[in-house]
């Protein structure tokens, strides 16, 4: 179920940094923390060995 979360929050991350343009850049930054969160929590961010 967590995965499952996590893959919906990269996924709203994506969004929120790709297709909204506001005049702050907040929902970029949302949007890229989000993106870093949930790929971390779902091991995209492993060492390659």
């Amino acid at each position: 179920m967590k995965h499952k979360f996590y893959i919906m929050l990269l996924i709203v991350g994506f969004l929120l940094l790709a297709a909204t343009e506001s005049e702050t850049g907040i929902s970029n930054i949302m949007g890229t923390g989000l993106c870093i969160i949930s790929g971390m929590k779902l091991d995209f961010f492993e060492e390659i060995q």
